[in-house]
């Protein structure tokens, strides 16, 4: 017997682990179950917009390196959160800016109207560096904004 117990007990056998019960509850795994956060994003969705993202904020760098070459980045850094959203004539953040400028409200949608199409430019023209053909391009930007959006 004794030997018995110094094998049992003989640490390569496990002899100092701290057992633990299996046994198994239906309810507790279904509650489990339920609380766990639900999302079909799968590790290429992830890169895919991790990818579509730092393309934007290149091409984003580009626009404001243009600004900040004539001198124009503090106007570069008021406009840029108008870039995601239409703007109105109603827009008081806007006419702020503008203010703060000197200039006229016109003078602020104007400048952001150049500053989205600059950005789209800067876009294409980085999509027309990655791929050859139209096709091409319409589809990879079609991938692009899919991507940003899922």
């Amino acid at each position: 017997l004794v030997d018995e117990s110094r094998r049992e007990q003989a640490i390569k056998r496990g002899g100092r682990a701290v057992h633990l019960s299996l046994s198994f509850d239906p309810e507790d795994a279904e509650r489990r179950y339920v609380a766990e956060p639900r999302h079909d994003v799968t590790p290429e969705k992830l890169y895919e917009r991790a990818w579509a993202n730092a393309f934007i904020q290149n091409c984003l760098a580009q626009v404001r390196e243009t600004f900040v070459q004539g001198d124009k980045a503090d106007i570069f850094e008021a406009l840029e959160p108008f870039l995601a959203g239409p703007t109105s004539k109603e827009d008081g953040s806007l006419l702020d800016v503008a203010k703060r400028f000197g200039k006229s409200h016109e003078w602020a949608r104007t400048s952001v109207s150049r500053m989205r199409k600059s950005f789209r430019k800067a876009i294409t023209q980085a999509i027309a560096d990655l791929v050859a053909g139209d096709a091409d391009r319409e589809e990879e930007l079609r991938h692009l904004f899919g991507a940003l959006q899922g």
